[in-house]
């Protein structure tokens, strides 16, 4: 499924809400075939900066704690691919999606469960913003920041007053599945939200998306195949 650029629903439940009809679609049709539920698999699309709307990076968010009774499947988050200035994939991006979604696909036909990190919950007392995460290992802030990300690894806020600042991000001691985002001042604001490769792109040409630098520690299990051989320097 790849559907975000055209959205033009302009509101977050109803981007989730029309995907879900079209699952609803698809399911009946492959029960018409007599071929069982189908999987459904989907990149988390950051979108490049100024190209997808919030309401696509809420709806994406919505559905993927709410997919009803659909077998969704998040491969991975798109800032890790190839795209041109107008957000579409480039020929390398593409191959890297397809090996990707391969990974994705064969793990799941083995019963193992392939979870994107997804932020979950965020819960702040003082200065301290604890940010909790569904995901299959353990959580690593990349150090070498591979794709530009900056200093806060790709999170920001908003709806905040303007003297509230993320100062520091990590891992927190007591889960590897939890971050802790240290403020410069309580959280004030007519509605804070926190961010996630939302609103900062980088000068390299082929990665323009919203970034992050928030993994797992997932390692490709078909990095000696011939379509992994271009991406090998590349942290997932």
């Amino acid at each position: 499924m790849d559907f975000t650029l055209e959205d033009v629903s302009g509101n977050a439940i109803d981007y989730r809400n029309g995907m879900l009809a079209v699952f609803d679609e698809i399911s009946a049709k492959f029960t018409e075939l007599g071929l069982g539920a189908p999987r459904f698999f989907t990149f988390f699309d950051c979108g490049v900066l100024d190209f997808l709307p919030a309401s696509v990076l809420e709806g994406q968010w919505e559905l993927s704690w709410n997919h009803a009774q659909h077998d969704l499947v998040f491969v991975a988050p798109s800032y890790m691919l190839m795209h041109d200035t107008d957000a579409r994939l480039t020929e390398r991006g593409r191959r890297l999606r397809a090996a990707m979604s391969a990974e994705a696909i064969f793990a799941t036909q083995r019963n193992r469960d392939w979870k994107l990190p997804v932020l979950h919950l965020a819960e702040c007392d003082g200065l301290k913003l604890r940010v909790t995460a569904q995901c299959e290992g353990r959580l690593v802030l990349d150090p070498t920041d591979p794709f530009g990300a900056g200093d806060h690894y790709g999170f920001a806020l908003e709806g905040v007053d303007p003297e509230v600042s993320i100062t520091k991000v990590a891992i927190a001691q007591d889960d590897e599945k939890a971050l802790v985002l240290t403020l410069n001042a309580p959280l004030t604001g007519p509605q804070p939200v926190l961010c996630y490769a939302a609103n900062s792109a980088s000068s390299d040409e082929e990665f323009k998306e919203n970034l992050g630098a928030l993994r797992d520690e997932f390692e490709p299990a078909m990095q000696n195949q011939t379509f992994f051989n271009d991406f090998k320097t590349i942290t997932i």
